[in-house]
């Protein structure tokens, strides 16, 4: 791993450790037989075909940003706590990836820069696992934003704009978006509410970049 993704690895453990804290969810698997859909209902992680990601649950792919790099599936499943090493196969990792209150899908970061970022992140949260079956996109991107703005969770100094409706891959989301002034970063949430998960795009990026995330956004397409 270089420099740029050990520090981007290690802000991205800082930011999803945060948004589980922040929305209420704790990094917990749910036991065969509990409440969390079977098969069909499960979220399902896309797949790079090089370097295009496609995901068949969301119905969306986009390709890989010049420049970009695709974190390894070995850090992915650290972040969930979990080993490759303890699957026989990929079936059975699947398995135990879809019992996950926060499931992981993939990181990016741009690699010719020694922070890692530009960096976007995709997570699904399983609401049923988290007992908030009730929450919409919106409502969710407004408990995120209410948390972060306490004094607690507010060390970053975030300055943040009231969440919207956006148009994104063919569909609609809610997006919100927000300024770290302390670190000089901006960050976007686009949350979208999809059977009993929230999905969200997270993007990381010095606020001289945003053109990049845009452009990022605008390539991401409904299969």
């Amino acid at each position: 791993m270089t420099k740029s993704f050990r520090n981007l690895f290690l802000l991205l453990a800082l930011c999803s450790v945060m948004v589980a804290a922040l929305t209420g969810c704790e990094q917990k698997t749910t036991e065969p037989g509990g409440d969390v859909p079977e098969v069909q209902g499960d979220y399902r992680r896309g797949v790079w075909e090089e370097t295009t990601y496609k995901n068949d649950y969301l119905g969306l792919t986009f390709p890989l940003p010049e420049g970009y790099k695709i974190v390894g599936e070995r850090e992915i499943l650290r972040l969930m706590s979990l080993d490759r090493r303890q699957f026989e196969n990929k079936e059975e990792q699947d398995k135990e990836v879809a019992k996950k209150t926060l499931i992981f899908d993939f990181v990016i970061g741009d690699e010719t820069t020694d922070s890692g970022m530009p960096m976007v992140q995709l997570m699904a949260e399983n609401l049923k696992a988290s007992g908030e079956e009730e929450l919409s996109a919106l409502d969710y991107a407004k408990k995120l934003s209410e948390q972060l703005l306490t004094q607690e969770n507010n060390p970053n100094g975030y300055v943040i704009d009231v969440p919207a409706d956006h148009s994104f891959a063919g569909g609609d989301w809610t997006i919100l978006t927000t300024v770290m002034e302390k670190k000089e970063l901006a960050q976007w949430y686009l949350v979208q509410r999809q059977g009993d998960y929230i999905i969200s795009f997270v993007c990381t990026f010095p606020p001289d970049r945003q053109a990049d995330i845009e452009n990022f956004l605008q390539s991401v397409e409904a299969l």
